[in-house]
């Protein structure tokens, strides 16, 4: 059997180009068909309306929904990001969290103002192809090959973020027979081995680097 849900989401947008929205839980239609369907929909549309209208006259300058989905951008973007905002909900101090964990270098700091909360985002201007500052550079010494990473990627990183970076180093070395080892005061990876070795050790690291620094923090550049 089909149950047919019903819900209201109002979409406010004002004079500067904030938008902010306010939106009912979603219930199940009554099967009585459409008897008192108007009357359903008016008391969603005054649930909806509430959590919307305390976000208006909060001040606010960025939705409680939206704000969580701005973290990360704000966090690769260059510059500081302001974000004014009421009470940051579970999502948005979740987003924090995962931003310091994936964005080396990346800041925020936190401000109460009345009833409002400012957070403000140092973003790391993120290019892409830019965590990586070179390709294998000179070798440190024979049978080493170097590869320089963008300055802060490691040293700059959270603790956890090199504790996983390091398990995944392992891993690799394993699966492919070339060792990799983090220099991370450096910034650098050291591989060594055999040339086959290091050959798919570089292959493989490709995608793990694109994976902890972002869309083309993989990429050798020869």
């Amino acid at each position: 059997d089909r149950i047919f849900k019903y819900w209201v989401d109002l979409i406010v947008e004002t004079s500067t180009g904030a938008r902010f929205h306010g939106g009912s839980e979603p219930k199940d239609l009554p099967a009585a068909g459409n008897a008192g369907i108007a009357n359903l929909f008016a008391d969603a549309a005054r649930k909806a309306s509430v959590s919307l209208k305390d976000q208006l006259e909060s001040g606010a300058a960025v939705d409680t929904h939206l704000l969580d989905q701005l973290i990360l951008p704000a966090s690769l973007a260059s510059g500081k990001s302001r974000l004014l905002c009421s009470e940051p909900s579970l999502h948005a101090r979740t987003a924090i969290h995962i931003a310091k964990l994936l964005v080396p270098g990346v800041k925020f700091s936190e401000e109460q103002l009345g009833q409002l909360t400012l957070i403000e985002v140092d973003g790391i201007g993120h290019k892409a192809g830019s965590c990586l500052s070179s390709a294998t550079a000179a070798a440190a010494s024979p049978g080493e090959d170097i590869l320089q990473l963008a300055t802060g990627s490691l040293s700059a990183a959270q603790q956890q973020l090199i504790v996983d970076f390091r398990n995944d180093m392992v891993q690799l070395s394993q699966a492919t027979g070339g060792s990799v080892k983090c220099d991370v005061a450096a910034d650098r990876l050291i591989i060594t081995g055999t040339p086959a070795g290091k050959q798919k050790a570089r292959a493989e690291l490709k995608d793990v680097l694109c994976y902890y620094f972002g869309p083309g923090g993989g990429m050798l550049k020869s």
